[in-house]
């Protein structure tokens, strides 16, 4: 986090040290900030941290590294004193004071050339000739943590030689302040300090592992569906990262991409999670499990990509959900067909449409049957079965012929599973290849001993009634990246409202089945809208157009969108972004009401015709945040103007 990690600079200590020196008596409250600030840091390492969590206010406080800020805005101000200082100083004083600045900073060098001289060089020789007769493993150790020291104070480390060659800049510049004192050298100093803090903001120590970071895009045409600027739409990284590429914490920020999720979950209004869920899942919970199924919420959240861990929990989920919803299509084959195969342990009870399989253990019984079935094609086997007495083995269905006998053309039954009262079954399986001039059979078997009886046995080839929601596209060692085949844009017209008075009723019909129909326009045809009697708006009939081809996006920001809708008749529009307060919406210059729809999307009402339409996000607490700005700033340059002519006159 980046109040773990603060930086002031190197350049800006010598400043700081003439600031501790100006004869000003507001320095000493700058100091006690600087120095509790400094104590406050260190949290649970701070000896008396247990009891500042007694102090009212304090113990409100979290994350005690977050004290970095106080300690930053105390040293910037005794900083800045100690540059006026510095620069009022006699000649003479400066001297003085300058010459215990750089040998301060010469110190530090010479330091670290003598701890990378004689302590990291020398590391592995003194501590092998150390431990040779110590255990191998313990040499191996202290080889890896030598070597790992030898790695991270190389010096074409940017973390190392930056500082170091910031430090000899300062002492170069401190030695010419020896010599004469002129007003282009405290510009240099300024200079030098932006340079200075830069070079930290804007570089990424390279001793990390940040591949990810550099990594081109481009480079990885696997991606460029995640990164084509020509579409809207929003990821949700479930997983960490996929074929190199990161998704933390505002990691979709650099890369530019929207993220279902956000950033955390105090970003998310209460509305939100109310609608959602929790979005910040780690593995393949019920909610999440919950929220796939539907299908419905990520997809009107215009979620177009889900990337989800590559573990066995996750895998049984993908299955799941990129699997086609298969139903019965025409009846192949019933009970009757089938007949015993060489053996007397089996029956047949025409009364009751049954089989009867008994006899002894390790003796095998077989049902069989010609069958007529296609290559590669699924088909259900439905079934009635139950045991009268012990069963100590499987009981096995498939589809079988001389050279044609795997694993997926079949399936079978447990003991355990066979109960002692008829239960209706119905299993999915593949033919697979079947080789020419083979003629298939259906085959029932088993060796067990016990009474089965199975009735109503039939088979009908498979149909796809539903095809799956989503689709695999990459799988590597850590993601499976997935697509959302019902994604909708981020801008379209509904067809048909539903009106409802709050949030409550709009979650309630948004988590229902029926809102859940698996063809895509059955997605566009619903949308719920709060109040939506005020619009006295009738989509429900066929002349709302939901092709989104006469919405034109001209402009998208963050805070600003614009575009254009050319339609014959009056529409609803949605905006599938968060309703949160503070959006505006005009048409053709004209502010208009914003809907909340399906809960947490924006929507408006747009008339018949051509009209340009622009969303703002203009918070009421903007205006008054700028007028404060705009007159703190205004009255800075006045104080500074009267303060200059003041010490014209003076002089």
């Amino acid at each position: 986090y980046e109040e773990m990690t603060m930086y002031f600079g190197i350049s800006t200590i010598i400043l700081l040290l003439f600031g501790l020196l100006v004869k000003n008596k507001h320095k000493y409250l700058w100091i006690f900030i600087l120095f509790v600030s400094f104590f406050m840091v260190f949290g649970k390492h701070n000896p008396i941290y247990k009891l500042l969590l007694h102090i009212p206010v304090i113990n409100s406080f979290r994350a005690p590294a977050r004290y970095w800020f106080g300690f930053g805005f105390a040293f910037s101000i005794l900083a800045g004193f100690g540059f006026d200082y510095f620069i009022r100083l006699e000649k003479n004083n400066t001297k003085k004071i300058i010459t215990g600045k750089i040998f301060f900073l010469g110190t530090i060098i010479s330091g670290f050339t003598i701890f990378y001289i004689l302590l990291v060089s020398r590391f592995k020789y003194i501590f092998f000739n150390f431990l040779k007769s110590k255990e191998i493993n313990i040499k191996n150790l202290i080889d890896t943590a030598s070597s790992k020291l030898l790695e991270n104070f190389k010096l074409f480390n940017y973390s190392v030689f930056m500082p170091l060659f910031i430090i000899f800049l300062t002492i170069i510049l401190l030695i010419i302040f020896l010599k004469v004192k002129k007003k282009f050298l405290y510009y240099t100093l300024v200079v030098l300090i932006f340079i200075d803090l830069y070079s930290f903001g804007h570089f990424f120590e390279t001793s990390t592992n940040c591949s990810y970071i550099y990594k081109k895009i481009e480079n990885t045409k696997e991606l460029n569906l995640l990164f084509d600027k020509t579409k809207y739409f929003r990821i949700f990284p479930i997983a960490e990262s996929i074929l190199g590429f990161k998704f933390l914490n505002n990691q979709n920020i650099h890369y530019q991409l929207d993220s279902f999720a956000g950033n955390t979950d105090a970003l998310h209004d209460k509305n939100y999670f109310f609608i959602v869920g929790n979005v910040k899942y780690k593995h393949a919970k019920p909610e999440l499990k919950n929220l796939l199924i539907n299908n419905y919420i990520l997809s009107m959240l215009n979620v177009k990509y889900i990337i989800l861990p590559n573990s066995e929990e996750f895998k049984e989920l993908v299955s799941e959900i990129t699997s086609p919803s298969y139903g019965f299509g025409k009846k192949i084959f019933s009970t009757k067909e089938l007949k015993a195969y060489k053996t007397n342990y089996i029956k047949y009870d025409n009364s009751e449409n049954k089989l009867i399989i008994e006899g002894k253990n390790n003796v095998i019984k077989i049902f069989e049957a010609p069958i007529k079935i296609e290559s590669n094609k699924n088909y259900f086997i439905s079934f009635k079965i139950k045991k009268s007495s012990v069963v100590n083995n499987t009981i096995h269905f498939d589809f079988f012929g001389n050279g044609y006998d795997n694993t997926n053309q079949e399936f079978y039954l447990k003991p355990d599973y066979i109960k002692d009262e008829f239960e209706h079954t119905v299993k999915l399986i593949n033919s697979g290849v079947i080789p020419k001039d083979i003629k298939p059979v259906f085959r029932i078997f088993t060796n067990s001993i016990g009474k089965i009886e199975i009735r109503d046995v039939e088979i009908f080839e498979s149909v796809i009634v539903n095809e799956p929601d989503y689709s695999t596209l990459i799988t590597d060692d850590d993601a499976i990246l997935i697509e959302n085949n019902n994604c909708m844009p981020r801008f379209f017209f509904a067809n048909n409202i539903i009106n409802v008075s709050n949030i409550e009723e709009a979650k309630n019909l948004l988590w229902e089945e029926d809102i859940q129909e698996k063809n895509k326009e059955a997605y566009y045809n619903k949308i719920i809208v709060e109040n939506a009697k005020q619009l006295k708006l009738d989509l429900n009939d066929s002349r709302a157009n939901i092709n989104t081809k006469n919405i034109n996006i001209f402009e998208y920001k963050n805070n600003k969108i614009v575009l254009t809708t050319d339609t014959s008749f009056e529409n609803f529009l949605v905006f599938s972004d968060n309703f949160v307060s503070g959006w505006k919406a005009y048409i053709d210059g004209n502010e208009t009401k914003i809907y909340r729809a399906n809960g947490i999307l924006k929507g408006i009402y747009v008339p018949a015709g051509k009209h340009i339409i622009v969303f703002k996000y203009i918070p009421d607490y903007f205006y008054i945040c700028l007028i404060i700005s705009t007159s703190t700033f205004i009255f800075i340059l006045a104080y500074i103007a009267f303060s200059s002519l003041n010490n014209k006159r003076l002089r």
